[in-house]
């Protein structure tokens, strides 16, 4: 299952960034919570409780943490595997040149297809409250609390995603390139967008207020209230014009009783005439 999935990973990181890693990238799947973190000897510092894989390139190593009590699936096999995968791709393409942490976490998420409605909810919520976190906070620190660390990814995904929508399929991998022959990840983005970082971050910023501002509303209580008053209008309308047909359809059916009541009237009287004696001459 993994090694399909590995497969699937390296034929996208190939479409998408047009990076083909040379060598063999081992992916390890362990069952024990304990061997994913500290305790394995693989992988130093300490990990997450929250993370589900890890990824190593400078030794083309994945690791992928199975949840206890339960088997992934091949779709959770596949998105954590593209996720990990293209972390070893980017590091094998860029050596020892450096781009921001959200940079290289966006695009695993992208090319995983990791994003998803929650994403949504959660950069909507964060932009209501005030709470989205700058990139430049996300260069090189990453959250370490399972909240704040999904909303890094959800942001990181989504303005990648933006970047790539705005100037372009191809403009991420434009990017890489560039950083890769200039050594320098904000001259890279000038060159590729016309504009630095911060207008982009700018850019982004104005389409979330735009576009997903009003999804926490529809998403939480307040949605729920919108939601029923406007099933309340809409039976209500319903409601009325169901009497209104119902009073036209009482008016069709007395004008229909008047005319076949004078209709009756007058052949009774067409009768009466027809049957009386024939005047004698």
């Amino acid at each position: 299952m993994a090694a399909d999935a590995a497969e699937k990973a390296r034929l996208s990181v190939l479409s998408i960034l047009g990076i083909e890693v040379p060598s063999t990238v081992l992916i390890e799947v362990v069952s024990s919570k304990g061997a994913f973190g500290k305790d394995q000897p693989a992988q130093p510092g300490e990990i997450p409780g929250w993370a589900v894989g890890t990824a190593y390139p400078a030794r083309q190593l994945i690791f992928i943490r199975q949840p206890i009590g339960a088997d992934l699936t091949y779709n959770d096999i596949a998105e954590v595997v593209t996720h990990e995968y293209t972390h070893i791709a980017v590091g094998y393409y860029l050596g020892d040149i450096e781009t921001p942490r959200w940079f290289e976490e966006g695009i695993a998420d992208f090319i995983s297809s990791r994003r998803s409605w929650t994403a949504t909810i959660t950069i909507g919520t964060a932009e209501l409250t005030g709470r989205l976190i700058p990139f430049e906070q996300l260069d090189s620190y990453w959250p370490i609390s399972q909240d704040e660390a999904t909303l890094a990814y959800a942001e990181s995904a989504d303005f990648v995603d933006f970047i790539e929508n705005s100037y372009g399929p191809g403009a991420i991998r434009a990017i890489l390139e560039k950083t890769k022959e200039k050594g320098d990840f904000n001259e890279a983005v000038m060159l590729v967008t016309n504009k630095p970082l911060k207008a982009l971050e700018s850019d982004w910023l104005t389409r979330v207020t735009s576009r997903y501002r009003w999804i926490p509303l529809l998403s939480g209580g307040v949605g729920i209230w919108m939601v029923g008053g406007l099933l309340v209008i809409l039976g209500y309308i319903r409601k009325r014009r169901l009497n209104l047909l119902k009073m036209q359809l009482w008016e069709l059916e007395e004008k229909m009783g008047r005319v076949h009541y004078e209709a009756e009237k007058r052949n009774e009287e067409e009768d009466g005439e027809d049957s009386g004696p024939i005047p004698y001459q």
